[in-house]
């Protein structure tokens, strides 16, 4: 038996309505792999290897610093290289260093935190929510092949 949890606003009522999934029906009809609210990834770049947790989100923030700490928090449990967000309606990324042993020695881990943008005008529902304008577009991230190291920029 496979179980959906929706959690996207967007498509939520038109599922509560019909019990048609209609991000699942899009991917279907788009030939993609349907991988719900939230998915794992595991990238090898030349000889390194990244893992990625990405997700739909909820935030409400109006603020990056708020909507980040909100990101940051759900992304405590998950010991990703990258952890993606999207819905919030802003362009935001950071970083957070952790730190674990390994054998003999302390060494540091890396973990990237991405809102990943807004795509319509401003307007609408981000603007019904009382969210501020925000750059339109999405981030690039390049994952180095010759060292461990992400970039991210708009």
């Amino acid at each position: 038996m496979e179980t959906c949890r929706l959690t996207k606003l967007h498509e939520e009522r038109t599922y509560k309505e019909s019990g048609v999934d209609i991000s699942k029906a899009l991917a279907r009809e788009l030939d993609v792999p349907f991988l719900g609210d939230a998915c794992w990834n595991q990238f090898k770049v030349g000889g390194e290897s990244y893992s990625v947790y990405s997700l739909h989100g909820r935030s409400g923030s109006k603020f990056d610093g708020t909507a980040l700490l909100a990101l940051e928090r759900l992304a405590a449990p998950f010991h990703a290289d990258l952890v993606v967000m999207g819905h919030a309606h802003k362009c935001v990324s950071s970083a957070v260093i952790m730190q674990k042993v390994s054998r003999d020695s302390v060494v540091e881990h890396k973990k990237h935190l991405v809102i990943t943008g807004s795509y319509l005008k401003y307007g609408g529902y981000a603007q019904t929510f009382g969210l501020p304008p925000s750059k339109l577009g999405s981030p690039k991230v390049k994952f180095m092949s010759d060292r461990h190291d992400i970039s991210v920029s708009w």
